[in-house]
């Protein structure tokens, strides 16, 4: 997967459970989302990139940390956001934030000892800002276009073409309303149309989609 412009910079936070006292055996249940948000002077348009899920224990994550993170930056559907050196100084950075949020979790030996081990969720968000190539002069979709688009609802003969939204990565085969472009790409239909409010171009194949 190519990026469609420069990355800027990236964001992350993390959340755990509010109340929960982790303890040394729990097991965290880690939430990975991955976004892009792509920037123009004026709009921005956010897509998910990975969605992923892994179960680790607390001690296991404490030793291990920045293997299991860069596992999830490595992954295909995202890699291109990721260079070495930038996968260095984010893994760095999260774990420490994630120890520090784990660690002020943590209960005290007393209370750890009344219950059991547990699953607890640990969620993990990271965004990579990308600046549109020729952000200054990036030309909106009009309004004409947008109308016209090529609606309609999800069929067995689209399994053949794409199943997945490029712009969303949700499933296409679920949703009331798709869009087709001239160039041939599918897409859920409010999310090209998001698109189209910042770009008169396909956002695969950069295709200008102009007004017949």
């Amino acid at each position: 997967m190519a990026t469609l412009g420069s990355i800027r910079r990236h964001h992350f936070w993390m959340q755990i459970e509010n109340g929960v006292k982790v303890k040394a055996s729990d097991i965290l249940k880690i939430n990975v989302t991955i976004g892009a948000r792509y920037v123009h002077s004026v709009h921005s348009i956010e897509t998910i990139l990975l969605k992923k899920s892994l179960s680790i224990s607390y001690q296991d994550f404490i030793v291990n940390n920045q293997d299991f993170l860069r596992s999830f930056m490595f992954d295909p559907r995202c890699s291109t956001c990721f260079t070495p050196s930038i996968i260095d100084r984010l893994s760095g950075q999260i774990v420490n934030m994630s120890i520090d949020t784990i660690k002020f979790c943590r209960g005290e030996k007393s209370v750890d000892s009344e219950r059991q081990r547990q699953e607890l969720p640990f969620n993990l968000h990271i965004i990579v800002e990308i600046l549109l190539p020729g952000e200054t002069t990036m030309i909106p979709q009009s309004e004409e276009v947008i109308d016209s688009l090529n609606t309609f609802t999800t069929s067995s003969s689209l399994k053949t073409k794409t199943e997945n939204c490029s712009i969303c990565m949700e499933d296409l085969r679920f949703t009331h309303e798709l869009s087709s472009t001239p160039c041939d790409h599918y897409f859920h239909h409010q999310c090209i149309v998001k698109w189209f409010k910042i770009s008169y171009t396909c956002p695969i194949c950069r295709y200008p989609i102009l007004r017949s």
